[in-house]
């Protein structure tokens, strides 16, 4: 094991050091308690509270676009059942005025989005916080680790390729549920199986 963190330990730090910009001055933070859920009190909670003056460059929440994600499948949806529709006909002037519906219904859900994303309302518990230099990010990440039980949590934050924007915006009451419901169903299995599995070798042995 010891042999393990030696290895690993300067492969992370290399990592961390070939990390680019802004990605290295960059860290997630979840958990985020719902009086520090805008802007401005979240920028003043690391400028002011935290770090005593200015360090944040940027900052940005996860917002809720349950509603725009809807609308954008219901609306792609619909003008793709008419669009084949109009194709069979072969009617151009049909096919002229369902593209300008189409780019209609986009411009709408472009204002949608940038009023989303003014919207303090629709922020959720969690943010990617944009910090001037590597080092301030990294006291955040060391201050505010998942082991220390701060009322926050600041971690490095994934590739942005690999960010899945839903898991940010699950309930947290129906999250608890299933983790419950996960343990309780190992439960059972230990309570069922296991006294099968030696009741089985029970009647191997007598054999």
């Amino acid at each position: 094991d010891h042999s393990m963190t030696t290895d690993f330990m300067p492969r992370r730090k290399q990592f961390l050091k070939d990390m680019p910009l802004p990605r290295a001055t960059t860290v997630l933070v979840e958990d985020i308690p719902e009086e520090l859920c805008k802007t401005q009190d979240l920028l003043h909670y690391f400028n002011d509270g935290v770090f005593g003056r200015h360090v944040v460059k940027s900052l940005h929440f996860v917002k809720d676009t349950a509603d725009l994600r809807y609308k954008m499948r219901q609306t792609d949806q619909a003008f793709d059942s008419a669009q084949d529709r109009v194709s069979s006909l072969g009617d151009m002037m049909k096919r002229a005025s369902l593209i300008q519906k189409r780019s209609q219904a986009e411009r709408q859900l472009n204002q949608q989005r940038q009023l989303i994303m003014t919207d303090d309302e629709r922020n959720t518990r969690a943010a990617f916080v944009t910090f001037e230099t590597r080092r301030e990010a990294a006291i955040a990440l060391k201050m505010f680790s998942i082991d220390d039980e701060e009322e926050i949590i600041v971690s490095v934050p994934p590739d942005p390729h690999d960010v899945i924007w839903s898991d940010f915006v699950v309930d947290e009451v129906w999250q608890n549920v299933k983790y419950y419901m996960g343990v309780f169903l190992i439960f059972l299995l230990f309570v069922f199986f296991v006294p099968l599995v030696i009741l089985i070798a029970e009647f191997a042995s007598l054999e």
